[in-house]
């Protein structure tokens, strides 16, 4: 992944301290990993950069890329990626600069499935959903190891555009290289185990994985929804509802969790909204529904992707 990430410096904050909001951008500043608190939010990122607004949702259709612009701040500027944001550079080494996304490894088939984020879609059933904190076990057996998270929300200001991005990580809580994360712009992994879709029926994205095919040094995938450009255009979480994730069976659509967040924060702009992790050779989902004052560019960075 060609030299990492670009931005000025590093952001303070680690997963987010849920209320009371302090000073923006630090010069220069250490990550500081690590569930937040809720009260007394520490200082967030502010990238200093300006750029292209991005998608703009339109009746009726999915999310519409806008004319190419200036570069768009907050997202990974490595050379080789066509975004769904005009106007980006991207990630390198990922095999692919096409707009959909490449399905080499998972059978994801892509549908008819999108909805602009201001317009309605039906929630999928989530069973009896997990608390916020639980971690249980998901009853994932041999020949059923191909599981998908979907994830969906609704928002109150049309001005919200979300995003799914999943994180890769090793028993130290970090990447285990600059290419194990997965969103919008990069949408498959190294070892082709985990693929993500913004095009799929029941949610509105999705992150496929192939768990026999997870390279061993991953022992947890994290997945976090981010507001596109929340810190220029002054978006948050308050403006978001019923943002849930549910993880299933590719095979049989069998429901292993769901999770359905019931906090929401005017100091928050990335959740981290629940995470699947191996203990003891089993896989287990833990409901995590926490969230920082970050963009994707500050999560890179905490979770290890080279910030320069």
């Amino acid at each position: 992944m060609g030299g990492g990430y670009r931005q000025p410096a590093a952001a303070n904050a680690g997963y987010g301290q849920q209320g009371g909001m302090g000073g923006g951008y630090r010069q220069p500043a250490a990550a500081n990993a690590g569930y937040g608190q809720q009260s007394g939010m520490g200082n967030g990122y502010v990238p200093s950069v300006t750029g292209n607004a991005g998608y703009s949702p339109q009746a009726g259709q999915g999310n519409v890329p806008r004319q190419p612009g200036n570069v768009n701040p907050g997202y990974p500027q490595q050379a080789g990626m066509n975004n769904k944001r005009s106007g980006n550079a991207g990630v390198s080494g990922v095999g692919s600069s096409q707009g959909v996304m490449p399905v080499t490894g998972n059978s994801v088939t892509a549908g008819p499935g999108k909805v602009a984020s201001g317009l309605p879609k039906p929630k999928p059933d989530l069973g009896v959903p997990a608390r916020k904190g639980q971690k249980l076990a998901m009853d994932i057996t041999p020949g059923h190891m191909k599981i998908m998270a979907g994830l969906g929300w609704e928002v109150m200001n049309p001005a919200c555009d979300l995003d799914v991005s999943a994180f890769l990580l090793n028993k130290d809580g970090k990447v285990p290289g600059e290419s194990w994360f997965v969103f919008y712009g990069q949408k498959q992994s190294p070892d082709g185990s985990t693929v993500f879709s913004d095009d799929v029926p029941a949610d509105r994205e999705a992150v496929f994985i192939d768990l026999e095919k997870l390279n061993p040094s991953v022992s947890k995938i994290v997945f976090v929804l981010t507001i596109n450009e929340a810190l220029e255009k002054k978006l948050n979480f308050s403006m978001v509802k019923d943002a849930y994730i549910r993880i299933t069976d590719q095979l049989s659509g069998k429901l292993h969790i769901g999770f359905q967040l019931d906090e929401y924060y005017d100091n928050v702009t990335s959740m981290m909204i629940g995470e699947i992790y191996k203990h003891n050779d089993k896989w287990k989902f833990n409901a995590i529904g926490s969230g920082v004052a970050r963009d994707l560019a500050g999560l890179c960075e905490l979770y290890g992707v080279q910030v320069v």
